[in-house]
């Protein structure tokens, strides 16, 4: 493996950020963060929803959750049906 030149203050920001992630102060060796990096959780679970449009508006997410804008011009009635769109 070849050697290469990492600056102390780089490893001190990994480091912050690994004890960020598992809410620990524990101080970390380099050897020991790839390890602690792994026992890192994921982000989650996305649930999507479908929402009917019948009027001109801003929708905004209950507490708790998250969502992609998206802005919606009704004309005259009912909005056209979706044309196969995908996210």
């Amino acid at each position: 493996m070849a050697k290469v030149l990492v600056s102390e203050s780089n490893l001190y920001d990994i480091a912050d950020s690994i004890r960020g992630q598992l809410g620990t102060q524990r101080e970390f060796t380099p050897g020991q963060m790839s390890e602690a990096i792994d026992q890192i959780s994921g982000g989650g679970t996305i649930t999507v929803e479908s929402l009917s449009v019948t009027q001109n508006g801003t929708y905004t997410a209950p507490t708790g959750k998250a969502y992609s804008p998206v802005e919606v011009n009704v004309a005259g009635g009912s909005p056209p049906a979706a044309a196969g769109l995908s996210f």
